[in-house]
């Protein structure tokens, strides 16, 4: 056990932290009234400052990891966490202040915290059903947060009509084609990105129709190269269709691999 696991256990003094936002490893991808989504990324070996979160929080993890987590109101312990893996967590009802040490592998995840309820019309009565929504499988059911696993086949597709606000998170990268019944149904950082990560394959000047945007219930959608991690906002009920167009290489293996996270109340 280290001095820094000794000098902040219960009774004892709390250790220097910074907010989570300004940990050097946390960096902010996306942040509305209602969500700020924050990537932690760090080398093996490397350890977090002390840092706090306060607001609850959903964590999904985008590598197989262990980690030291040496938290101040309780003793230190190890931890394995598996690509996939999501987490939610009442931090804004028991804010938390502890510290990671990547033990085994590189730390990639997302923190995504909720800063407010959603509008009363973005207020579904129930988890999503078989029939707005199939294929996705219901995994965290609480009273402030639902998420949702789905997954497609290569060149199969992921189809579903959602009643509330909520974020689109995809666990790996692939080639896509993105339609929404609303022309500005998905919004954030990542489509930015993705636009111009499509602007620079064709040859065009960084950014042009990320400058211009895009219609997304135009014909059949419009095509994006995901990277994993990236994650799109729900702007309200619509449907969506987001089709596989991978063939493999540095996307992946194709096929799709996305949790839907429901804002609830």
């Amino acid at each position: 056990m280290s001095c820094a696991d000794v000098a902040q256990k219960p009774g004892g003094d709390l250790p220097e932290y910074v907010e989570v936002s300004d940990e050097p490893s946390h960096h902010t991808i996306f942040k509305n009234e209602y969500c700020i989504a924050i990537r932690v990324q760090f080398e093996k070996g490397h350890s977090t400052l002390f840092h706090r979160h306060s607001q609850d929080s959903l964590f999904v993890f985008l590598a197989n990891i262990s980690i030291h987590n040496n938290p101040t109101h309780r003793p230190a312990w190890d931890d394995s966490i598996q690509y996939g893996g999501a987490v939610f967590a009442r931090h804004g009802v028991k804010p938390i202040i502890h510290q990671i040490t990547a033990l085994t592998g590189d730390m990639h995840c997302l923190d995504i915290e909720i800063l407010k309820p959603p509008p009363e019309d973005c207020k579904p009565a129930g988890p999503l059903t078989p029939e707005q929504a199939p294929g996705h499988v219901l995994e965290i059911n609480k009273d402030r947060m639902r998420t949702y696993r789905v997954k497609a086949e290569k060149g199969g597709h992921v189809a579903a009509t959602y009643g509330f606000c909520g974020l689109v998170i995809f666990l790996k990268g692939a080639k896509v084609k993105l339609w929404s019944s609303r022309s500005d149904g998905l919004v954030g950082e990542a489509l930015d990105k993705c636009l111009k990560r499509k602007d620079t394959e064709n040859g065009k000047e960084e950014g042009s129709e990320a400058q211009k945007g895009i219609c997304l219930n135009a014909g059949e959608g419009v095509p994006l190269k995901i990277l994993g991690g990236d994650i799109l906002w729900l702007q309200g009920p619509q449907s969506i269709r987001i089709t596989d167009m991978s063939e493999g290489g540095e996307t992946g293996e194709g096929g799709l691999e996305i949790l839907i996270a429901e804002w609830c109340c």
